[in-house]
């Protein structure tokens, strides 16, 4: 029985930099205390992560006006995502506002729990169909082109399919991509 009890409680201070108790501590019993420091049980532990990584790992998106329960330092994945830090950083650096102890800023960003998301719905696949009329001295001409349908894309011109459910009402996702490119311009399907 010696040592069981690790797994069940927890004290605020072993908490991850991505994880807080939901509800927050005046609603969370506190089942005791050890040397003067407030004991929760780890049930109430959540994990906290942010907009960028619950649309990548999971296809959901944070709901409107909702505020983070946590903030944390800002990682950089990609270079472009360092570039994006660094200007804030200068941003900041020229305001003159949040430097810590050894003079370096800290980006903060937003950690959101599960509760605080919902399952990303993409918009769908827009059929459009052009119509042209073109005229002649004596007669009129109706001339039509149709596209099969235009694929909803990102500021990058990128679809953004992490997961099933990101999948645009109406479209198939075909994973080769060897010929399926000039198959679609062949055919006229947005891709």
């Amino acid at each position: 029985m010696k040592g069981t009890w690790f797994g069940s409680y927890v004290l605020l201070r072993h908490l991850k930099q991505n994880e807080t108790l939901d509800p927050p501590p005046p609603s969370t019993p506190e089942l005791g205390k050890f040397r003067g420091e407030p004991v929760y049980p780890r049930s109430a532990v959540i994990s906290l992560k942010t907009a960028e990584n619950w649309m990548r790992s999971e296809g959901r998106r944070v709901k409107m006006g909702e505020l983070p329960l946590k903030m944390g330092k800002a990682r950089a994945g990609t270079v472009t995502k360092l570039r994006e830090i660094e200007m804030v950083r200068e941003e900041v650096r020229m305001k003159g506002e949040g430097e810590d102890g050894d003079g370096e800023k800290d980006v903060m960003q937003g950690l959101y729990a599960r509760s605080q998301t919902e399952v990303y719905v993409s918009d769908p696949v827009i059929d459009v169909s052009f119509f042209f009329f073109c005229s002649e001295k004596s007669s009129e001409n109706l001339f039509s082109l149709s596209l099969k349908g235009i694929v909803p894309k990102n500021n990058y011109g990128n679809i953004d399919l992490y997961t099933s459910s990101m999948l645009p009402h109406g479209g198939v996702h075909i994973p080769r991509k060897n010929k399926t490119i000039s198959l679609c311009v062949c055919v006229c399907v947005g891709y």
